[in-house]
C-alpha cells in the first residue's frame, strides 16, 4: 500500500485523507515509518534508482555518438550524474542567464542558450539556426529574412519552400522603407544575432523540462518533503522518466484548435507507461 501511494505520485496525507473519507481504513505513521526504515523500503527505492542512472548511463557511453564526440546530448537521466561518474560534459544548453555562461566560459565549456525561448519571427529564426554551421553563417541568414519578405529569394536557403515554382509569401510583401528598416532593426537587435555564437548549434532544454513535470508529479514544488520523502519520490521520478521517455505512439489524433486554427501537428496517444517502478 505504502509503495502504491507512492508511485503514483499521492501524498501521505492525500491517502490517508482519501481512506479516512472512504471508511476502507489506513496506515498510520508508525507503520509508514517502520516500513521506511526497518523493512528498507527507502534503501531498497534509492538503490534502485541509482541502479536505473547507472544502467542509462552506460548505455549511453556505449553508443557510437557518444565514442566520436565524446559528450553526446543526453535525453535521460544521467546529466547531474555527469560529474559524479567522470564524464567528459562539453556544452550546456540552459534559458538566458549570462551567469551561467560566464561559468562555463571559465571551465572551457561550450555554452547553448535554449532556442525555443527566442524569436519573434520564429520559423526563420528556428530554421536558421537548425540549418546553420557556424556563428557567422547564422547572421547571415537571418538577414535573408529582410530579403525574403521583400520577394528577393536569391540568398534563401536552397532548401526553402520559397524555392520553388510558384511559391507565394503568406505575409504581405514589404514596400514601404519604414517597415523594412523596422524589420531590419529588430533583426539587428535580437539576442539570437547579437549572440549567435550561443545559439548556432540549435539547442533546446526540453528533456530537462519533460523531466521536471515528471518530478512535479512526485514532488509538487508547494509541499515541503522531509530529506527521507524527498529522496524516495526523487528516486521513483528517475526511474519512471527512464522507462517511459521516448515510448512509442498507438495513434494520432488531429484535432482542430480554434485558437491555433493553422496548426497540423496531431496529438499522440502513447503507449501506456512501463511501471517497474511501481510494481
Amino acid at each position: 500500500m505504502l509503495h502504491g501511494f507512492s508511485s503514483c505520485g499521492i501524498l501521505e496525507s492525500q491517502y490517508q485523507g482519501f481512506a479516512e473519507a472512504a471508511k476502507i481504513g489506513n496506515v498510520g505513521d508508525k507503520y509508514i515509518d517502520y516500513v521506511y526504515g526497518t523493512m528498507g523500503y527507502m534503501q531498497t527505492v534509492l538503490k534502485a534508482g541509482d541502479d536505473c542512472m547507472t544502467e542509462q548511463i552506460y548505455e549511453v557511453q556505449n553508443t557510437d555518438s557518444y565514442q566520436q564526440r565524446n559528450g553526446v546530448p543526453m535525453h535521460t537521466i544521467q546529466q547531474w550524474q555527469c560529474c559524479v561518474m567522470r564524464l567528459t560534459v562539453i556544452e550546456v544548453a540552459h534559458d538566458f542567464v549570462l551567469k551561467i555562461k560566464n561559468w562555463l566560459w571559465t571551465l572551457n565549456i561550450q555554452n547553448s542558450f535554449d532556442t525555443w525561448h527566442e524569436a519573434s519571427v520564429k520559423c526563420h529564426f528556428y530554421y536558421s539556426m537548425k540549418n546553420c554551421t557556424s556563428p557567422d553563417n547564422l547572421r547571415r541568414r537571418l538577414l535573408t529574412i529582410l530579403d525574403h519578405y521583400q520577394g528577393n529569394h536569391t540568398n534563401c536557403d536552397p532548401d526553402s519552400k520559397c524555392k520553388n515554382p510558384g511559391y507565394r509569401c503568406s505575409k504581405v510583401k514589404l514596400n514601404n522603407p519604414r517597415a523594412i528598416a523596422a524589420l531590419h532593426k529588430f533583426i539587428l537587435d535580437s539576442k539570437v544575432y547579437k549572440l549567435a555564437e550561443d545559439y548556432y548549434l540549435c539547442c533546446d532544454t526540453y528533456w530537462v523540462e519533460s523531466f521536471n513535470n515528471v518530478i512535479l508529479i512526485y514532488c509538487p514544488k508547494r509541499i515541503h518533503f522531509s530529506d527521507r520523502t524527498f529522496n524516495i519520490r526523487i528516486a521513483l521520478a528517475v526511474m519512471d522518466w527512464n522507462e517511459n521517455v521516448n515510448r512509442e505512439a498507438t495513434t494520432i489524433s488531429l484535432i482542430q484548435d480554434v485558437h491555433r486554427p493553422t496548426r497540423r501537428t496531431g496529438h499522440k496517444n502513447l503507449y501506456q507507461k512501463l511501471s517497474s517502478s511501481g510494481s
